[in-house]
């Protein structure tokens, strides 16, 4: 498994789906977790074992299995259109267990879209979704420190003369390169306060 440097609060979920994707015969080539610039925590499988993919419903190429935590689980052919459908909606839902998510996508596979709600062990998804809304008021959180730090950077960089001497700014005269290095700080920090902290 291949993931980003530092956890995300799905990789348990699709490691998960992994391993029942292997009990169900359909081990994938590869699988990952990341997330995009859009708030999406992606999980992605691909590569699936010889003999497993039916290739009249599968024309154009093998399909991919893609996760998020908004669209769900859905199926992307390789290749040709790249047509998008939604992985079994009679039976997979966005967090769906892993076992269901497995069966759906075996079947689909080989070939039979549709297998609608499995038997199966309660499966409570309710720790995931609140991982995942901690994950996402964190980030948002982030994005808040370093849209303040650029208003601060374009306050100052913009200021329309150099600042004298007083008690407020350390009592010394702030000229113009004196603004741009502050400003460039505060864009430094910006940068740094949105991006992921270091594991």
């Amino acid at each position: 498994m291949t993931t980003t440097p530092d956890p995300l609060p799905h990789d348990d979920y699709i490691t998960a789906v992994a391993d029942a994707l292997t009990d169900y015969g359909v081990k994938p080539g590869m699988y990952w977790t990341e997330d995009n610039e859009d708030g999406h925590l992606i999980g992605l499988f691909r590569d699936w074992p010889a003999g497993t993919v039916d290739t009249d419903t599968w024309t154009d190429a093998p399909p991919f299995l893609i996760w998020n935590q908004y669209d769900g689980w859905r199926l992307i052919e390789e290749g040709g259109g790249r047509n998008i459908r939604d992985l079994d909606p009679e039976g997979v839902g966005v967090y769906s267990s892993p076992r269901q998510v497995a069966c759906s996508m075996a079947n689909a596979l080989r070939g039979h879209l549709v297998t609608g709600p499995i038997c199966q062990t309660p499966w409570d998804s309710r720790p995931l979704e609140a991982a995942i809304k901690a994950w996402e008021a964190q980030q948002r959180a982030r994005e808040d420190v370093a849209g303040a730090l650029l208003c601060a950077a374009d306050v100052v960089e913009t200021h329309p003369r150099p600042i004298p001497p007083g008690p407020k700014t350390g009592g010394f005269w702030w000229d113009e390169a004196d603004l741009r290095a502050v400003a460039t700080l505060l864009r430094w920090l910006a940068s740094e306060s949105a991006a992921p902290p270091a594991s």
